[in-house]
């Protein structure tokens, strides 16, 4: 037997028993995550409706996340990047799928789509009575003379893929040139090095993954060196030149790039033209407007995916987020609502929770970095935190650097970011869920954690960030980024740095002019120091550095702070 909250009216994606939803005709524009997980979603949702789907591409449905994992080999079958097919989708859902007929206009007023078979550049008019846009986005290409050549492809669609496997093949040895260090770039540049082949990666911006903060950002760019990777940041591409053998990448200062084929990754901007020329709104940050039930400023017309804003939980603000865990959820909610004419399914929107694996190195992040912090200018603070991904006592322990941000005002957590080689996927899965529940540091130092030494700590390295930055809220700890102490070491009133590793850690390497006293051994020795002089206390990751601070405080010194992260966090 079914069991239902009685306090609440019908919910479901399965509700389809209502006689006005069962001649309802529904035509969705797009494939892929959005259009086809809207129509699976709406034939559950409504048995007896019409469902067209009008797809351009040569696919209904593909794993573009798997694209650089084939390209490196791992997935050794072009087919398992085929979620399923026209003929799957009319077998097991009765939905029409309508490969390369693309959608052209929509006329509101009259409700029908204008179709064109680009096979035949035939042209239809399609009836709807719901219609769902799930267009996506395209890649965004500057006006660089040079890009629009059969060298330079991008990594977003099957074709894409046939297209680069085909380089690949013809240059196995050869040099790739990868525009772009974002999420998809350094995939593909982890993928063409894994091929064998010599990889350049040129960016525009200083540093490889722009949504991080800068420092994170350097680990990543150091793991892809480390494995080959030649990087080129802060460049800009003035022209690619075009030989019969051979294509050059020239620079802005001169220098010129050889290379046999090029893959371009710079952006995405959603495909709102549709929208636009039908008269839907289109929000401020360049996506589709659409409410929680993803509906349009047209009822009749829904959407989902990176063609959409959504809600973004650090601020509270729309935003285009181009992930697919968001599509996919809204694609449920889409399919479902326009197939029904009772209460719907809803969204509450996503925190842009990403993880890459570079190599050997995963690096994760989840909500505001410090710098979008900044720029919106939200008080905030923010710790650093080091500790093994398991039990120090039990072999194998990797470990995981976790950068917090919160607010300054609430102490709720706002964003974090984690590098390790080990269990960063798990602890950013926890950091996101805690930015949507509204967690407050003080409730994510309690947070509950399995534990058993194969798998974590008693004090799990999230909670261990969550007791820092609450110390750090409460005015218990009072913190120091390695940022801020190098602007003040190069200041006229530095402050004193008091090394509290042991002798021999501080011999392998220390900050420059720290005075070294063992943690052990502070309390008995003391500090031949002013006691209302600037002291800085450090030890390796962070902890020493605490007991160190606590120990000279109720001391009598007053201004002594923390490095937070230890002497690791800023080498």
């Amino acid at each position: 037997m079914a069991l239902r909250n009685p306090n609440r009216a019908a919910d479901s994606e399965t509700q389809g028993d209502n006689d006005e939803d069962m001649a309802l005709k529904i035509a969705i524009i797009g494939g892929v995550a959005g259009g086809s997980g809207a129509a699976a979603a709406a034939r559950r949702a409504n048995e007896a409706a019409q469902i067209d789907v009008f797809e351009a591409g040569h696919h209904i449905s593909f794993a573009n996340c798997g694209l650089p994992y084939y390209l490196s080999g791992e997935i050794a079958s072009r087919e398992k990047l085929l979620v399923t097919s026209a003929e799957l989708m009319k077998r097991r859902f009765n939905v029409d799928v309508h490969i390369r007929h693309a959608a052209t206009g929509i006329d509101r007023a009259t409700k029908t789509l204008r179709v064109r078979n680009l096979d035949t550049f035939e042209e239809i008019d399609h009836a709807y009575d719901r219609l769902i846009i799930a267009t996506g986005a395209r890649g965004f290409r500057p006006p660089t003379p040079g890009l629009e050549h059969p060298r330079m492809n991008e990594c977003r669609t099957i074709d894409d893929i046939d297209a680069l496997m085909a380089h690949v093949t013809e240059h196995s040895k050869g040099r790739a040139l990868v525009i772009g260090g974002g999420f998809i770039g350094v995939e593909v540049a982890e993928a063409l090095t894994n091929r064998g082949l010599v990889v350049i990666l040129v960016d525009l911006a200083p540093q490889v993954l722009p949504p991080l903060d800068p420092e994170m950002a350097a680990a990543a760019a150091e793991r892809l060196e480390r494995h080959g990777v030649t990087l080129k940041l802060g460049a800009k591409i003035e022209k690619i030149e075009h030989q019969r053998d051979v294509s050059y990448a020239v620079l802005s200062d001169g220098g010129r790039i050889a290379f046999d084929f090029g893959v371009i990754s710079i952006g995405v901007t959603p495909e709102t033209s549709l929208a636009k020329e039908a008269g839907l709104e289109i929000g401020a940050t360049g996506g589709l407007v659409v409410n929680e039930q993803q509906q349009t400023s047209d009822p009749d017309i829904f959407a989902a995916g990176d063609v959409t804003e959504l809600l973004y939980w650090p601020t509270e603000t729309r935003m285009r987020i181009a992930l697919a865990g968001p599509a996919n959820k809204q694609a449920r909610v889409a399919g479902a609502n326009a197939a029904l004419q009772s209460e719907r399914l809803r969204t509450s929107g996503a925190a842009g929770t990403s993880i890459v694996r570079l190599f050997d190195l995963a690096v994760g992040m989840t909500g505001l970095s410090e710098k979008a912090a900044i720029a919106k200018k939200i008080p905030h603070q923010i710790i650093y935190t080091q500790n093994g991904h398991h039990a120090g006592y039990f072999p194998g322990a990797k470990p995981l650097f976790i950068k917090l941000v919160f607010s300054t005002e609430t102490g709720r957590v706002l964003g974090g970011q984690i590098f390790g080689e080990e269990g960063v996927d798990k602890r950013i899965d926890v950091l996101a869920v805690a930015i949507q529940a509204g967690f407050t540091v003080d409730q994510l130092a309690d947070a509950d954690r399995a534990y058993a030494p194969p798998f974590g700590s008693a004090k799990d390295p999230i909670v261990i960030a969550g007791m820092v930055a609450s110390n750090a809220w409460h005015g218990r700890t009072v913190t120091i980024t390695p940022q801020e102490l190098a602007k003040e070491l190069s200041s006229s009133s530095p402050p004193v740095v008091i090394d509290v590793r042991a002798e021999g850690e501080h011999g392998a390497g220390g900050i420059k002019g720290a005075i070294n006293v063992p943690i052990d051994s502070l309390r008995k020795e003391g500090l031949n120091i002013q006691k209302d002089h600037p002291i800085v206390v450090h030890g390796a990751v962070g902890y020493r550095g605490y007991v160190a601070e606590r120990m000279l405080r109720q001391s009598g010194y007053a201004n002594v702070r923390n490095l937070s992260g230890g002497y690791r966090a800023g080498n």
